[in-house]
C-alpha cells in the first residue's frame, strides 16, 4: 500500500525531539488506548470492537504503522497466530497491551485479504438465502445497514478498477499516470506545486499528481500545467469535486493561467503566468508551448479530515477525453479560525473597476472586495459606508480586520467632515470589535526632504493637526503613517522638525507603527539602500528597539509593516516579476520581525495592463488583479499571486498557532528553516513545502 508520506512521520517525530516537545494526552496515554494516525482516516468502533475505513489491502507493519505505538506494542494476529508480513484479512485481531479490536477489510468477506469473485460469490449465496455467514460488516460495503446486490455491484465495480471505496475507506495515492479513453501521447500534463511560477520556458517535468495539505477552513491552491507537442486548438479543461471514500465532496475551482508580458525595460523577466482566468474552453496551445492552470479547494469548517480525490479532464475540439489526472488533498483534523492573526490592508480603488454591465461600479467593487476577503486580505474600504445599515454583516465578519474609517488611504479617497466623524465614532464605539478594526490614514510616507512641494515642516504640521482632529472626534482613533526613509545629514537641520526625526515623529502621532519592510536591512551589513542607517541608531535607537518602546508604553499600538514598488531585488516582495517563494516569505519575514499586519499600496491599477490582460507597462505596477470586462463576468479576476499571498499569510497563521500551543521557541525554530534576515531566506519550494507538513502535522496533534 502507498502511504501519503512516510517521511512526515519521522520528521515530526524528529522535529518534537528536537524542540523538547512531549505528546499531547493521548499519546501519553497510548499504553492503554489504542490511537489512529489521523492522516489515515481509520475508525475505531469501541462500542462493536472493531476497525474500520481500512484504506485498501495492507499487510500487519503497514497496519501497525498507521497507530500511535510509543512502546512498540501493536501487533496484528489471524486465528491465533500472529501476522509478520501477511496482508491483513478481515476477521484479524489488532491489539496492544490491553485492547484488541477485529479489522475490517470491507469487500474481503471470505477473510482471504483480497477482494475478487468469491466474496461476490458469498453475498450472492447470502441473498439467495444459502446457509453461509459472511461478516457482516465487510459484506455492507455501501454501509447501509445490509447485506444486498447493491453490495455486490459496489464490490463490482471495484475489481473492474473503478474509483469506489468500500465501505467509504479511506483513500490512498495512486501515484501511476492515468490513461484517458482517447489519449493522446501529443499532449503531456504534469502538475506542478502551490510556490512555483510558470514562465513560457519552464521545464513542466513529469509529476503525474500531487497531494495538497491543509486545515479545515483554509483554501488551498496548486497547479498543472499542459504541454503540446505539436499543436492543439479548441481545448477544454474541468475538474471534478474533490470527494472523499465516504463520497463527501469540497467545493473545487480551476482556472487557466495566462501569461502577461512585461514591456517594462526595467525587468530582467519578458513573459510570466499571472492571471487567474476563467477560461477553460477554446484552449489553443502552439507547438512546444505550455499552458497553467491553477487548482483551488475550499474545505469548510465542517468538512471531514483525511484524504479527497478529484480528477482533471482534457477534451478536444471533438469533445473526446484525450487527458486525464488524478489531484489528491489531505485535510488536516483542525480549524483555522475566521480571524486572521495578520492584520491587512490593500488599497482597491473602485473607479478603476469601472462596469460594462447591467452590474454597477459598487456592485462590481464588492465583488473584489468579497473576493479579496475570501482570500484573508483586506481591503481598505468596505463596500458601503461605514454608517450604513448593509456595512453591518462586514463590521461583524471576523474575516473583515480591518478598515479605513477615514483618511486618503490608497484605494480611494475617504475624507470625512467633522460630523462624518463624530457620527462613525457613535455607532462603532458601541461595539468594541469593531472598534479594533476601524483605522485611518490621512498622511503618506512623510519624508526627511520636501515631497511634492510640501516642506518637512508643512509634512510634519499635517500630521500633528490630523491626529490631534481624530482624537478629538473620535477618542482612541488608531492613526497608520507608513514610513520609507529616515536619513539625517547634520548640515540639513529642516530635516529635523521640532528636533526629531521623521519616524520618531510619526511613532508620537500614530497608534499603527508602519515601517516600511526595507527599514529592517540591518546596517552592519554591506547593501545598498539602507534606509535606517547606523548614524540613525546611534541618536534614536535601533528601530526594532524605538517600536518595542512603543508597544510596552501605548498597548493599544500596533505593529504593521508595508511594501510598495520597493523593496525590490533581493528582498521578499509580491509584485507581478517576485518568485513564489518571495510572495510566502515575506510573510513569514513579518512574524521573524513581530509585526501585527501588512500594508500594501494598491491591487488595481488597471490602466497598467492593456485591455486583454496580456501586457504591462510598469514591472512595479500595484497590481494583485485583474480587469474582468473582457471574461464578462462581474465577477472578480484573481492573480496567482493572491493565492501565495494568501498562503503566505495561513503560513502566518499556523505560527501563530503554534506558538500559543507550544511555545514561540517552536515556532522560531520552524522560521528560521526559511528566514533569518530580510536578505537571507529559502529559494526552494521543497523546503517550504516540508516544513509546512510538519507543522499542520503538529498543530494536528503531534504526529497523530
Amino acid at each position: 500500500m502507498k502511504k501519503l508520506s512516510c517521511l512526515v512521520l519521522t520528521a515530526a517525530m524528529l522535529f518534537c525531539s528536537a524542540a523538547g516537545l512531549s505528546a499531547p494526552s493521548s499519546a501519553e496515554n497510548a499504553v492503554n488506548e489504542l490511537v489512529p494516525i489521523k492522516r489515515y482516516g481509520i475508525a475505531l468502533d469501541r462500542e462493536n470492537e472493531i476497525i474500520t475505513g481500512i484504506p485498501g489491502t495492507v499487510t500487519a507493519p503497514e497496519l501497525c504503522d498507521m497507530f500511535v505505538d510509543p512502546n512498540n506494542a501493536v501487533s496484528v494476529s489471524y486465528n491465533g497466530s500472529t501476522l509478520m508480513t501477511e496482508p491483513v484479512p478481515t476477521g484479524a485481531v489488532l491489539t496492544n497491551n490491553s485492547e484488541s479490536f477485529t479489522v475490517i477489510i470491507y469487500g474481503d468477506v471470505n477473510s482471504d485479504a483480497k477482494v475478487n469473485l468469491s466474496d461476490v460469490a458469498v453475498i450472492l449465496k447470502k441473498v439467495a438465502k444459502w446457509d453461509v455467514s459472511p461478516n457482516e460488516f465487510a459484506s455492507d460495503v455501501n454501509v447501509d445497514g445490509k447485506t444486498n446486490l447493491s453490495d455486490v455491484a459496489m464490490i463490482l465495480q471495484k475489481i473492474a478498477k473503478w474509483r469506489v471505496y468500500l465501505g467509504g475507506s479511506g483513500m490512498i495515492v495512486v501515484e501511476e499516470p492515468q490513461k484517458a479513453k482517447h489519449e493522446d501521447a501529443s499532449l503531456k500534463l504534469a502538475f506542478g506545486n502551490s510556490i512555483d511560477r510558470y514562465t513560457p520556458d519552464t521545464e513542466i517535468g513529469d509529476a503525474v499528481t500531487d497531494v495538497m495539505y491543509c486545515a479545515k477552513n483554509e483554501i488551498e491552491f496548486t497547479q498543472f500545467a499542459l504541454q503540446s507537442m505539436g499543436g492543439h486548438n479548441d481545448l477544454s479543461v474541468s475538474i471534478s469535486d474533490f470527494k472523499n471514500g465516504k463520497g463527501e465532496k469540497l467545493r473545487t475551482e480551476l482556472y487557466q493561467q495566462t501569461f502577461v508580458t512585461i514591456t517594462d525595460e526595467r525587468s530582467d523577466i519578458d513573459v510570466i503566468a499571472d492571471v487567474m482566468a476563467p477560461v477553460l474552453t477554446d484552449i489553443d496551445i502552439k507547438a512546444g508551448a505550455i499552458c497553467p492552470f491553477g487548482i483551488k479547494v475550499f474545505p469548510d469548517k465542517d468538512a471531514s479530515y483525511g484524504l479527497y480525490e478529484a480528477t482533471v479532464t482534457v477534451k478536444d475540439a471533438d469533445g473526446k477525453e484525450i487527458k486525464t489526472a488524478l489531484v489528491y488533498l489531505n485535510v488536516w483534523d483542525f480549524v483555522l479560525p475566521d480571524a486572521s492573526n495578520c492584520r491587512t490592508s490593500f488599497g482597491l480603488g473602485h473607479a478603476a473597476i469601472g462596469s460594462s454591465s447591467t452590474a454597477t461600479t459598487e456592485e462590481r467593487y464588492k465583488n473584489y472586495y468579497d473576493f479579496f476577503i475570501e482570500n484573508r486580505m483586506n481591503p481598505v474600504l468596505l463596500p458601503y459606508d461605514v454608517c450604513s445599515e448593509e456595512a453591518k454583516q462586514y463590521l461583524d465578519d471576523p474575516r473583515v480586520n480591518s478598515f479605513l474609517a477615514g483618511g486618503e488611504g490608497y484605494g480611494g479617497t475617504y475624507d470625512v467632515t467633522d460630523e462624518q466623524l463624530a457620527e462613525r465614532y457613535a455607532l462603532l464605539s458601541q461595539n468594541e470589535e469593531w472598534m479594533k478594526k476601524a483605522y485611518f490614514y490621512f498622511d503618506d510616507e512623510p519624508l526627511p526632504w520636501t515631497k511634492e512641494g510640501v516642506t518637512v515642516a508643512q509634512q510634519a504640521a499635517s500630521i500633528k493637526e490630523n491626529y490631534e482632529r481624530a482624537q478629538r472626534l473620535f477618542p482612541g482613533a488608531k492613526l497608520v503613517i507608513p514610513n520609507h526613509h529616515n536619513e539625517i545629514t547634520d548640515d540639513s537641520p529642516e530635516q529635523m522638525p521640532f528636533g526629531e526625526d521623521i519616524v520618531g515623529y510619526c511613532m508620537k502621532y500614530s497608534s499603527i507603527l508602519c515601517p516600511h519592510s526595507w527599514m529592517f536591512k540591518d546596517y552592519n551589513k554591506t547593501n545598498e539602500n539602507i534606509v535606517y542607517t547606523k548614524e540613525m541608531a546611534d541618536r534614536f535607537g535601533s528601530l526594532q528597539d524605538r517600536i518595542a518602546k512603543k508597544l510596552e508604553e501605548d498597548p493599544s499600538a500596533e505593529f504593521w509593516w508595508y511594501t510598495s514598488d520597493n523593496p525590490r531585488d533581493g528582498m521578499c516582495n509580491i509584485y507581478i516579476t517576485k518568485s513564489g517563494m518571495e510572495c510566502r516569505a515575506l510573510f513569514w519575514q513579518q512574524y521573524l520581525y513581530g509585526a501585527d499586519g501588512f500594508l500594501y499600496w494598491a491591487s488595481n491599477e488597471f490602466h497598467l495592463v492593456n485591455s486583454r490582460n496580456t501586457h504591462m507597462s510598469n514591472i512595479y505596477a500595484g497590481l494583485l488583479c485583474y480587469s474582468n470586462k473582457i471574461y464578462k463576468t462581474d465577477e472578480a479576476v484573481g492573480s496567482v499571486r493572491v493565492e501565495m499571498i494568501r498562503d503566505g499569510i495561513e503560513d502566518f497563521d499556523y505560527l501563530h498557532m503554534i506558538e500559543e500551543q507550544y511555545g514561540k521557541e517552536v515556532a522560531d525554530r520552524f522560521v528560521e528553516r526559511i528566514t533569518t534576515d530580510l536578505l537571507e531566506y529559502s529559494t526552494d519550494s521543497k523546503v517550504l513545502e516540508e516544513v509546512r507538513i510538519e507543522m499542520g502535522e503538529l498543530l494536528q496533534g503531534w504526529i497523530y
